[in-house]
């Protein structure tokens, strides 16, 4: 499908069962990204952070939706290798600014350095670095 702008529209779903076939039948289905979500599912931390390797293998775009504003939600799921956040209830600018301060890393942001799979632990740092000032994906829900 191609809209008027001449952009390709993106077509995408939900995963909300914590299950590693269920993402890799989703993988193979021919979307374009797929959603993590942590609001409404039972997907522990570590479960995210396999079904996004999963996804990432598959060359698909991950995305978390956090269940709230927090830090260290934001920051271990950017670490995992999700490629942006949905963020739900979003009552304010102060909301969407806070939640884009928490994800990208200084002087744009508060966003702590770790050294995780999003980074490969370190060897792409700099890559990473560079990658995610333009590319990580804020998306609120009002």
């Amino acid at each position: 499908m191609v809209l008027n702008n001449k952009k390709k529209a993106s077509i995408g779903s939900w995963i909300t069962l914590p299950s590693y076939d269920v993402t890799e039948i989703m993988c193979l289905a021919g979307f374009d990204w797929l959603v993590v979500d942590l609001e409404h599912s039972s997907i522990s931390l570590s479960q995210a952070q396999n079904i996004i390797r999963i996804i990432k293998l598959y060359k698909i775009t991950p995305y978390v939706r956090i269940p709230s504003i927090d830090e260290n939600i934001i920051k271990r799921v950017l670490d995992m290798g999700a490629e942006g956040i949905i963020v739900p209830n979003v009552q304010s600018l102060n909301d969407v600014n806070n939640a884009y301060a928490l994800m990208k890393y200084p002087n744009k942001g508060k966003r702590g350095i770790g050294l995780a799979r999003a980074q490969e632990y370190g060897n792409k740092f700099h890559e990473y670095f560079n990658w995610q000032k333009n590319n990580l994906k804020l998306i609120i829900q009002i």
